[in-house]
């Protein structure tokens, strides 16, 4: 007989909870988030600079959290960013007069030819335009 985990009998209860009491319960359980904007622009990547330096952050990040190992270029580049209408959307810190890159958002359409970057790590079949029968609406 299959072991029934105390994680998978909380998950059961809290399905079974109205949905009011299911956000009390997140609001309780969630720390407070703030942030502190002051110093942060954000903008859309312009120029040669501003998209090598996004790849770069997010290399130093996927390298830092052991999901890249370091490689020759020290840039992480999707095929979905040769799309003409993908866009990397960057969030510099003007603390102390320095601008200092601290987020890179990159957003990409679904197309035929490259797919979305999901695509690489799921197999094909697995997305909801993909599975046969009506789409839910």
């Amino acid at each position: 007989m299959k072991k029934i985990g105390l994680n998978f009998i909380k998950r059961k209860i809290y399905k079974a909870l109205p949905g009011k009491i299911r956000l009390r319960l997140l609001r309780f359980f969630l720390p407070e988030l703030k942030l502190e904007l002051d110093h942060i622009v954000f903008r859309t990547a312009l120029t040669p600079q501003d998209y090598l330096a996004s790849f770069n952050l997010v290399y130093r990040v996927f390298v830092r959290t052991g999901f890249a190992q370091p490689g020759p270029t020290p840039f992480r580049i999707a095929p979905q960013h040769c799309n003409a209408d993908s866009r990397i959307f960057i969030g510099f810190n003007h603390e102390s007069g320095k601008e200092k890159l601290i987020y890179s958002i990159s957003i990409f359409p679904d197309s035929a030819e490259n797919g979305l970057p999901m695509d690489m790590v799921f197999k094909k079949g697995t997305r909801p335009s993909e599975i046969p029968g009506p789409v839910p609406g």
